[in-house]
């Protein structure tokens, strides 16, 4: 389940950390109430044209992520996907089923609406510290307006990613870090760089970084090591490798980890429940009963997309 807005909101300085772990972890919960009656898929059309392409599985099937300028994540009920598949497919359609058995994002999870809503009371959102842009709406939002509702918005409305980032690209943003341990957003943000003038080819290209990657990417072109030589992210060195990795440079400062032996979590998990986290974070969490467990946050290829 995408959690990059309730990350990038603790990064722009509007939730403390602990904000950041009980919705993160209460997202979690309420998605696993759903496991197994949903899927998503991404439907290789534009947002408006995806509408289109929905008719006949009203109720059934919903536009749920405006993904990028050319594709749309929709979610539904596991046998209309299924059907929306083949039927796209003899039209010629790109229609991939995406590894989550959920569907946010949709009416499917309106039933939580209001408990997801009375468990966020009390979180204290406060002004960024710098601009953040908002997938709920695309736009830029004010720090004080992640309220309960907001999250609530962000869990079961749906969302317009590729409106966000092209308010980026609109204020001049040609660099990109995908943040994470798979590229999932690297092929939509590159996406709507072309789309908007700014491909690998143009006079102003604008490129997109995997921050990690256990998979080997392609060294970047020579367009894209001009972006980010002539408009590098801050704090950062340009000398990205054969990976396409970006690492920080020595002055960078990175606040400290939320968690004891997080860096353990992907590669040796098992190590992990040796020693569970410690400190406030995880003392609150705990009290809340969310996901104190160590063996409950595992991340796997089997478990992508599951939280907690």
């Amino acid at each position: 389940f995408r959690s990059g807005e309730i990350a990038a909101a603790h990064v722009a300085g509007a939730l403390d950390l602990e904000d950041t772990m009980r919705i993160i972890c209460a997202y979690g919960r309420f998605v696993g109430r759903f496991s197994g009656r949903g899927r998503m898929a991404l439907v290789g059309l534009p947002w408006d044209e995806t509408a289109a392409a929905l008719s006949g599985f009203e109720g059934q099937v919903f536009r749920a992520i405006q993904d990028s300028a050319e594709g749309t994540v929709v979610a539904g009920q596991p046998a209309a996907i299924a059907e929306l598949q083949r039927v796209l497919d003899e039209r010629g359609v790109f229609c991939r089923a995406v590894a989550m058995n959920v569907a946010p994002h949709s009416p499917l999870v309106d039933s939580v609406r209001d408990e997801l809503r009375a468990e966020l009371q009390g979180i204290r959102p406060r002004p960024s510290r710098v601009p953040l842009i908002s997938e709920v709406t695309g736009a830029e939002i004010e720090g004080r307006a992640l309220t309960p509702e907001h999250w609530v918005q962000n869990f079961g409305d749906a969302v317009f990613f590729s409106r966000a980032i092209d308010t980026l690209i609109g204020r001049g943003h040609r660099v990109f870090v995908d943040v994470g341990p798979h590229p999932t957003s690297r092929h939509s943000v590159e996406t709507n760089l072309r789309c908007a003038g700014c491909g690998p080819q143009s006079a102003n290209p604008g490129v997109v970084i995997a921050s990690q990657s256990g998979h080997r990417l392609p060294p970047l072109s020579a367009a894209e090591n001009t972006a980010l030589a002539t408009s590098p992210p801050s704090n950062c060195t340009s000398s990205l490798g054969s990976t396409g990795i970006i690492r920080p440079s020595a002055s960078m400062s990175w606040p400290p980890p939320p968690m004891a032996g997080a860096s353990r979590c992907l590669s040796q998990p098992a190590a992990w429940s040796k020693t569970p986290p410690s400190g406030p974070i995880w003392k609150a969490s705990r009290a809340r009963r969310s996901c104190a467990s160590t063996a409950s946050c595992r991340r796997s290829p089997a478990t992508t997309g599951r939280m907690c």
